[in-house]
């Protein structure tokens, strides 16, 4: 129940209208009713939207956060017979002053399946919020610090054009290039040379070569920054077309042998925004040679596109499937580098088993049904960019090594194979039965 209290102490301002049980204050409520349409026998509705102003203070009675919440009032008929009201959250946004004096903003929101979608980001006076919720943080936290005066560096690129956070946050309260060269690249890669490359660099030139930062020597870094910055046309473009990302581009490096990331820092004539911007909404290919980043652009959509037609056969498949999640986990969970650098991927849709059976000369794209249903994991391993051995495992718990092979299907040499199978052991999966291709056993 609601109840009339105390407003803060070092606020004099319009008084709030009562306290919420976790004693935080509220300044408005407002109830919004919705048309009803047609109801589904047996199903509830929403009748009402409810939007929630609150604020909380500190022990000095100082506000430290302002947050908007919507809820949905859901009104229906139980199986029973009896009829109930439940109220349901939609949205909570949270704006809180930190320590350091900035601004951070908190978002969480529920799809229609209950499902939680979490953000974060700091708060510099132009996301966008709703305008009530800018006026009662701005009455009661004061204004936020304007997002070029807190990354001054970035000249006319502002929040719209630099939506990497963590990207960003190397530009935080930076005035001068070569500390800003050190939170980019590190204490350990400074060099005059690296100064002079990033003082000239457009945004997006530094964010791909940011994102290749311990992937590459340091001299193939400048190389890549002074390349695009001699040819790249974004800065003659408008609006989002100048965008860095806000998703990341490492990982889509990370796999990638050294001969592919030593031309992709030499040619830079596609390393565009609308490239780069695809490449880090993509699922991670498979490593393959490549020559230039419309080459890595244009594969890892390809595969993109393969793993979308994949998932939807799997949905269709899917209601024989009964613990997907715990599938997807484990498959998450089996990719990665080995202590010897082999790289290890694992296969989520039918068009993968085709290449590399192709590569490898096995059958593994027979395993295409089984993949679908999630009754095996298939695994590729790469040395640089070529394809050396695959593994079948069988789902857990905890996943079980059925074999292991290389191409042709021959046994591999004894050092790649204990490299792979401690790689394996340490992520969970039982290999001390007997499989297919283990050092001193004979294959099935």
């Amino acid at each position: 129940m609601a109840h009339c209290a105390e407003p803060p102490l070092s606020y004099t301002g319009r008084l709030p209208l009562s306290t919420t049980r976790s004693g935080a204050f509220v300044f408005d409520r407002s109830d919004a009713l919705i048309p009803v349409g047609y109801v589904r026998p047996g199903r509830g509705y929403r009748s009402a939207l409810r939007t929630l102003y609150t604020a909380r203070a500190d022990k000095d009675g100082k506000v430290v956060s302002v947050t908007e919440s919507l809820s949905w009032r859901v009104v229906g008929t139980s199986p029973n017979g009896k009829p109930y009201t439940r109220w349901f959250p939609s949205a909570i946004t949270v704006l809180r002053r930190l320590p350091t004096g900035r601004q951070a903003i908190f978002r969480r929101v529920w799809s229609r399946s209950g499902q939680r979608r979490f953000g974060f980001a700091f708060y510099a006076g132009d996301e966008t919020i709703s305008d009530a919720l800018r006026d009662l943080a701005g009455e009661l936290l004061g204004p936020a610090p304007h997002f070029l005066e807190m990354h001054p560096l970035l000249g006319e690129h502002d929040r719209l054009t630099i939506q990497h956070q963590t990207f960003t946050r190397n530009f935080w309260r930076v005035d001068n290039i070569p500390d800003l060269t050190r939170n980019l690249f590190g204490a350990s890669r400074y060099r005059k040379d690296l100064v002079k490359a990033v003082a000239r660099a457009r945004p997006l030139g530094l964010f791909a070569a940011w994102s290749m930062r311990g992937l590459v020597p340091t001299d193939w870094v400048i190389t890549l920054l002074q390349r695009h910055t001699a040819t790249a046309e974004d800065h003659r473009l408008d609006g989002w077309v100048r965008q860095v990302p806000q998703s990341d581009l490492r990982p889509h490096l990370r796999g990638l042998d050294e001969v592919t990331l030593r031309r992709l820092t030499r040619n830079v004539t596609g390393l565009t925004s609308q490239q780069i911007r695809d490449l880090t909404w993509m699922q991670v290919a498979p490593p393959v040679r490549l020559r230039t980043w419309e080459e890595l652009h244009d594969h890892t959509a390809r595969i993109d596109n393969l793993a979308r037609r994949a998932r939807q056969r799997m949905r269709s498949a899917g209601s024989e499937v009964h613990d997907r999640a715990r599938i997807d986990s484990e498959r998450s969970a089996l990719t990665g580098i080995t202590e010897r650098g082999l790289r290890v991927f694992t296969a989520t849709e039918p068009e993968t088993l085709l290449d590399w059976g192709r590569a490898a000369r096995n059958c593994i794209s027979s395993y295409e049904q089984g993949l679908l249903y999630g009754t095996v994991h298939l695994l590729g391993i790469y040395d640089g960019g070529a394809l050396v051995a695959n593994a079948e495992i069988e789902p857990g718990p905890p996943p079980n090594l059925r074999q292991l092979l290389g191409r042709f299907n021959k046994h591999l040499p004894r050092e790649q194979h204990d490299d792979i199978v401690a790689f394996l052991t340490g992520r969970g999966v039982d290999c001390s039965g007997t499989y297919e291709g283990r050092i001193g056993c004979t294959a099935a």
